[in-house]
């Protein structure tokens, strides 16, 4: 079986480094939204506490499942492409949302589609299909 081609390798650290970001900005968001009174709350995000921890958990549980895919990359096959896909797909789509209520995560959204270019490059698509049918070893029965 030939090694993990570079461009799956660079999606493997983008998922990483996005998931440790989204837990970074979680805990930093619970401390400060703890530190808040409800109506400071109000005031400022125009949710109430409720509804903020609602969407911190959202982001926390796609930093989870961000975390999932990037470690589970290296063992290849059909199902690692189609959740790497997912998680781009769910990444744009959160991103687009942002976008809608006037947040600016333009970043974001080019970051995730580059991870679907290189995720469907012609060396990925040839590892993911390897990993899936490995070829027998030689000697092997």
């Amino acid at each position: 079986m030939s090694p993990k081609p570079g461009t799956l390798t660079a999606v493997q650290v983008i998922f990483f480094i996005r998931a440790a970001l989204g837990f970074v900005v979680a805990i930093l968001a619970f401390v400060g939204l703890n530190a808040m009174s409800e109506a400071e709350v109000q005031r400022t995000t125009g949710f109430g506490s409720g509804g903020l921890m609602f969407f911190l958990l959202i982001g926390v549980a796609v930093s989870v499942f961000e975390l999932y895919v990037a470690s589970t990359i290296g063992r290849g096959g059909h199902r690692t492409r189609t959740l790497v896909r997912v998680a781009a797909g769910l990444g744009i789509a959160l991103v687009v949302l942002n976008m809608l209520t006037g947040e600016s995560f333009l970043l974001g959204l080019v970051l995730m589609i580059v991870v679907l270019v290189l995720n469907e490059s012609a060396s990925a698509k040839d590892w993911y299909q390897e990993t899936e049918y490995p070829a027998p070893r030689p000697g092997a029965v």
